[in-house]
């Protein structure tokens, strides 16, 4: 958009007094100030106006101090790039200069008083991105990107921002069907332009593995993404600073990698193989586990791995496998239920990626009914439904989650899931106006027949890591660009309430943000 078309959009009425931060958003006149703050997603924490504007130089520099090139020169690089695809800017870096009026300076400062991520834009004659680390520097960047994308000046005054949870992501089911590099790299560019952080790849499911292996190439998938293609995947994300954090769904979702192995299936009373569940009595099945998780693990250098864990068994299934239950006995005695096998293997494979240095998650319904086990308290459990007919029917709550020790995150499927199958779609509406990170909506309020209400923690719980939208590949077929454009109101909206700052007042003012910054989801 040219900065020409937008000076007749410019003017507007700011915040509040001087000196005092105030939420940002939607505030009353003052006729000292030009310009209004152009509105972000998500949305920024406080906002101090001054007097005047700033807009960028014709030559407009980004400025970097030398002893911050190292870590600020990529940030850099980028901000000069998406200004120019995105504006009539053309900005050049400099490293080690002092800036000019109408220069954009990045500015780390150790020990600076923000929060993890969170950055402080100082917005005078020069337009000053400050953060103690390279993360809050590149968060204030997209903020920089939307808001000049809308209007060529910015009033001068100070933005403080933060977000509020460590965990705002995306899940991509890519254990079920394949998808291509550049669908990745598009969803990455996406999300970091929205403060989206963690990216979790499903990578494996009853179609097979979807990455490369030169150790069990029997386990693959017909479509494949190359460990090379991993690596440059990977190497991408963390320019976008985003995480990835792997998933092969274990011990059951396994049909495709357990195909070639009927030795390592699970058997029930009768010796009749379960092709898609992994025997976790079998001390072979639990090292060919171990095997899979060996070699893919040094793909992904991030400090998470996801283990699954979900729909091994329906509860009635569970009298049908006596050997879990003879397992369970051998390990702890009388007393146990199947289950206390299920949460041993977890409990081992757990073990086995904490060694490597990750810290290891899993679904919550793999996560109770347990007599004797005890789950590792270390182990992050998402919370998906309160209801699971393929597993546990009342599987654990958020709540007690949290009182046995572990974290969690809210991947509740509504509004959560995209995708899935057997129920509407969320509607992200209702859910802009209903929903926060703290409520727990399982299948039971999906299903809209019922519309259980929702599980809840104490708004603020340090234990609730945040939530992330779920495109599942199990549902209604979609092609990429599709799922590229019905999923991107959904990345919205985990973005802002995952920041959990000011909103928009309405799901159409928030809509009408969104178009103004783009990306389009067409």
């Amino acid at each position: 958009m040219k900065r020409a078309a937008l000076l007749g959009a410019a003017v507007a009425s700011c915040a509040a007094a001087i000196g005092t931060f105030v939420p940002a958003g939607p505030a009353p006149a003052a006729a000292d100030v030009a310009v209004t703050l152009p509105a972000t997603i998500p949305a920024v924490q406080q906002w101090r106006p001054a007097t005047g504007t700033f807009t960028p130089a014709d030559d407009v520099r980004i400025v970097v101090p030398a002893e911050d090139a190292a870590l600020l020169g990529d940030t850099a690089d980028l901000l000069a790039q998406d200004l120019a695809a995105s504006t009539d800017l053309a900005p050049t870096v400099a490293i080690g200069t002092t800036p000019r009026d109408g220069d954009i300076l990045l500015d780390r400062i150790p020990g600076f008083g923000l929060r993890p991520e969170g950055y402080r834009l100082q917005v005078g004659d020069v337009l000053a991105v400050k953060a103690r680390d390279d993360t809050g520097a590149f968060y204030g960047t997209r903020s920089v990107i939307q808001m000049l994308r809308q209007q060529p000046a910015l009033p001068r005054g100070v933005v403080v921002d933060w977000p509020r949870y460590p965990d705002r992501g995306l899940l991509i089911d890519a254990g079920r069907r394949y998808f291509s590099p550049a669908f990745y790299r598009t969803q990455i560019e996406r999300m970091s332009y929205l403060k989206l952080n963690l990216l979790h790849l499903h990578i494996s499911d009853d179609a097979g593995l979807g990455i490369e292996s030169e150790l069990h190439p029997e386990a693959v998938a017909d479509q494949f993404l190359t460990q090379d293609e991993v690596r440059d995947l990977v190497a991408f994300a963390h320019r976008h600073h985003v995480r990835v954090i792997p998933e092969i769904d274990m011990p059951g979702h396994m049909l495709g990698i357990l195909e070639d192995h009927p030795e390592l299936q699970l058997r029930d009373f009768q010796g009749t193989p379960s092709p898609e569940r992994l025997d976790i009595t079998n001390p072979d099945a639990r090292a060919f586990a171990k095997e899979l998780l060996t070699e893919l693990l040094p793909l992904f250098p991030d400090a998470d791995w996801h283990l699954g864990g979900d729909e091994y068994l329906m509860l009635a299934e569970y009298p049908l496998y006596p050997s879990l239950r003879r397992y369970a006995a051998e390990r702890y005695g009388t007393g146990v239920v199947g289950q206390d096998a299920l949460i041993d293997f977890m409990n081992e494979m757990a073990a086995f990626v904490q060694a490597h240095g990750k810290v290891a998650r899993m679904w919550n319904d793999g996560a109770g009914r347990a007599h004797k086990a005890v789950l590792d308290p270390d182990v992050v459990v998402e919370w998906w439904t309160d209801f699971s007919p393929l597993s546990d029917p009342l599987p654990p709550t958020p709540a007690t989650l949290v009182k046995a020790g572990h974290q969690t995150l809210n991947n509740g499927w509504w509004p959560t899931y995209y995708g899935a199958p057997g129920l509407p779609a969320p509607s992200f509406r209702e859910a802009y106006g209903k929903w926060q990170v703290h409520h727990f909506y399982g299948t039971l309020y999906a299903n809209s027949t019922v519309q259980v209400p929702p599980k809840r923690l104490p708004a603020g719980s340090p234990a609730n890591r945040g939530s992330q939208l779920s495109i599942w590949s199990d549902g209604p077929a979609q092609t990429d660009d599709e799922l590229l454009a019905g999923s991107l109101p959904g990345l919205r909206l985990i973005a802002q309430k995952t920041w959990e700052s000011p909103a928009q007042p309405t799901y159409d003012a928030f809509e009408a943000t969104a178009a103004a910054i783009g990306p389009t989801a067409d």
